[in-house]
């Protein structure tokens, strides 16, 4: 809690500071020094629809509507989000940004990594932090204070390892990880980042967790700038202040571009050690896929991957699920962390996605359309059924301009034995429609 106050008090000491500058922006009588400060935001309404299946789901993985929410048909819900942020440079090479925004609640009022009740409260600081380049030394750079940081190995923004941010199409659902960041950049291919994060978390059993680690992305020498070629590997340290647990997670990735039009990639992370006074873990985690893109003016693409993810065996006394922050949100129902089940430990899927893309050489204004098949499966089922389900979505958004973006969603899921356990009616299949609208200046 104290390093919260600090951030806290580091937030309001920044503004302070810079509030002469705003108000200079603000009457119009603008010096040298207004350049200094960058004013940004947006707004995303969601308006969304989903099955009694799906609701009752949902619930059952901690992700509770509010009884306004509920309908015969199962719950429809719009809600607003809104974030306001500042960049205000310090001096040479340093730089503090402040954000404020309304986050998501759960049922208890609490902030909360999944849906709790889809209401937006607790408006307040969504990031506040400096940032220092060429700190003490040459290619050396330090931040601190709430920040978003993430392990994103394939710059796609979804990120498995760890992100301090959870998104739901364009929308952020949770920031509330603060500490530090130095980095340290050799060239422009080798970049090392020593971290230490807290994080005060309401769900499960890794509420206010230490991470201490170290990030290490290494970038090999393309032929072209239509290629990646990525190496990292990390070193996680969590200590879990409330269960009074510690635990290590090594392991790491590569995302390599073959040519222009394939490209593979892949992580894989052991962890060890204690989650809480002695119970031990031992989890693993790995995927693996490819994509192709064709080289054409669509750029039509097809990705095939493999998750495994080790689930706990209740027969053990070491707990084998596999934990993670991650952001990983392909899925529109099993995997959302704002609308669905937010399904991201014990897990064998193979997933299959398709589409394609209208720039602005086609179309005046651009068009995505994307398609996800998915199948999901326990890794331990422990002796029940352990077929999660098939899960069919098609997506698609609409770019009106560089700031207005709208997206819908519409998902199936079909044949899961886990729905079918705990709906009231037995039902194996639920769906959902999401419509977002996503403003940004």
């Amino acid at each position: 809690m104290s390093r919260k106050i600090i951030y806290c008090a580091l937030a309001v000491l920044v503004t302070l500071g810079s509030m002469p500058v705003m108000a200079d922006v603000t009457t119009g009588n603008a010096p040298s020094s207004a350049k200094n400060v960058k004013v940004y935001g947006d707004a995303q309404v969601t308006g969304l629809t989903m099955s009694t299946s799906l609701s009752q789901g949902a619930a059952f993985m901690g992700n509770n509507l509010e009884p306004d929410d509920a309908t015969p048909e199962g719950a429809a819900v719009a809600q607003l989000h809104a974030k306001l942020g500042f960049e205000i440079t310090l001096g040479s090479k340093c730089f503090a940004v402040v954000e404020f925004e309304n986050k998501l609640d759960d049922a208890a009022g609490n902030l909360a990594n999944f849906i709790g009740n889809m209401e937006y409260g607790n408006t307040g600081l969504g990031a506040a932090y400096v940032k220092a380049e060429e700190f003490l030394v040459n290619n050396l750079s330090f931040s601190v204070g709430i920040m978003p940081y993430a392990t994103d190995l394939r710059g796609n923004n979804q990120p498995f390892l760890l992100s301090t941010t959870q998104t739901s199409l364009s929308r952020t659902v949770i920031s509330d990880m603060g500490g530090w960041v130095a980095t340290y950049h050799s060239g422009s291919n080798l970049a090392v980042d020593l971290l230490m994060l807290k994080l005060t978390e309401t769900v499960g059993n890794r509420e206010d967790m230490d991470i201490y680690g170290v990030h290490v992305d290494y970038k090999l020498a393309s032929n072209s700038d239509a290629t990646r070629r990525v190496i990292n590997v990390n070193l996680l340290v969590n200590n879990d202040q409330s269960a009074n647990g510690q635990y290590y997670t090594i392991g790491g990735g590569a995302d390599y571009s073959l040519n222009p039009n394939l490209e593979l990639y892949g992580e894989l992370y052991f962890q060890t050690g204690e989650i809480a006074d002695g119970v031990d873990q031992s989890a693993l985690a790995l995927y693996f896929g490819a994509k192709w893109t064709a080289n054409t003016p669509l750029k039509p693409y097809l990705d095939a991957s493999l998750w495994y993810l080790t689930g706990d065996d209740a027969t053990s006394a070491e707990n084998e699920d596999f934990l993670h922050l991650d952001n990983v949100h392909q899925a529109l129902i099993l995997e959302d962390p704002a609308f669905g089940f937010d399904y991201s430990t014990n897990m064998l899927a193979l997933k299959f996605m398709a589409g394609a893309s209208w720039d602005k050489a086609i179309l005046q204004k651009p068009l995505s359309l994307d398609a996800f098949l998915g199948w999901y499966s326990l890794q331990e089922d422990n002796g029940g059924d352990g077929t999660v389900g098939l899960e069919l979505d098609i997506m698609t958004s609409w770019y009106a301009s560089d700031s207005l973006t709208f997206s819908l969603g519409l998902g199936y899921l079909f044949s899961s034995d886990l729905l079918k356990a705990v709906t009231v009616d037995a039902e194996d299949s639920g769906s959902i429609l999401v419509f977002d609208t996503a403003l940004k200046f």
